[in-house]
């Protein structure tokens, strides 16, 4: 048996023990689900014009990844800052000598296990989206496209939702890699997520603005955009290949930093 195919399955079974991981999935289910369900069914159509206001009705539905970014940025530091809070590192590396095959191993389970919640998720968050949606409003009568998985923006919509919460368990990874600290690598992830987006809010120069949300770990979040302004910082598939450079950036130097350092 390779190391790859060891390491990953040692992988599974440690995802599988510890209680963690399997919480922070049911969460990210519920908050993908439960805040899609929420907003949808509050949002209020009751004064727009004829031709229907400017409301994104499969963002709207995605709301919930706004949250569940964050869960999805914590399990990938888990998967390493566990270890490394707990001294396993060393037993690991004794079962699987080779470092980067313990990286393979962490980042394909992680992204199998974030997969697959995303994947159910999003199926939740359209089928919430196709029932409950007309009964707030968004009907072609109003000017609104029903949510259509045959339509090539909505395949773009919710499929880039997986791949975006599947980037950004694998930025957590790589971060917890470089830190090897559970606490300072959640500090980390979360202020790259979060705090460009609010400091967005405070700046005042237009350009600054642009460049920032341009920067952003989150701006694949672009990918949800169905109705698009007249100049955004970034089309939706930019936007979710610079979250994919930041976890590529960030995967690599970790893995590196492993291989030739000591536990």
């Amino acid at each position: 048996m390779s190391y790859t195919v060891r390491a990953i399955r040692a992988e599974l079974t440690k995802q599988r023990t510890v209680p963690a991981p399997t919480w922070l999935l049911a969460v990210t289910l519920v908050a993908l689900v439960g805040i899609g369900l929420a907003v949808v069914g509050t949002v209020d159509l009751e004064h727009c014009p004829p031709g229907g206001c400017p409301e994104d009705l499969a963002r709207h539905s995605l709301t919930g990844t706004v949250v569940a970014q964050a869960l999805a940025a914590l399990l990938g530091v888990l998967a390493v800052g566990d270890e490394y809070a707990h001294s396993l590192v060393g037993t690991t590396l004794v079962a699987v000598p080779r470092r980067g095959a313990v990286v393979l191993s962490k980042v394909a389970v992680t992204s199998l296990l974030v997969s697959a919640v995303a994947v159910t998720g999003v199926a939740g968050v359209y089928t919430i989206g196709r029932t409950m949606a007309p009964r707030s409003g968004f009907t072609t009568a109003n000017g609104y496209s029903p949510l259509d998985l045959s339509d090539p923006t909505i395949q773009r919509v919710f499929g880039g939702t997986v791949l975006y919460l599947l980037l950004v368990a694998i930025i957590g990874l790589g971060v917890a890699l470089l830190v090897r600290e559970t606490a300072w690598a959640t500090v980390a992830v979360l202020s790259m997520l979060y705090m460009i987006p609010v400091l967005t809010q405070f700046i005042s120069d237009p350009s600054w603005e642009r460049l920032l949300q341009r920067l952003s770990p989150s701006a694949g979040l672009a990918i949800q955009n169905t109705v698009v302004s007249a100049n955004p910082p970034l089309t939706p598939w930019a936007g979710l290949v610079v979250t994919a450079a930041y976890a590529a950036v960030l995967a690599t130097a970790g893995t590196l930093i492993f291989i030739h350092r000591d536990p």
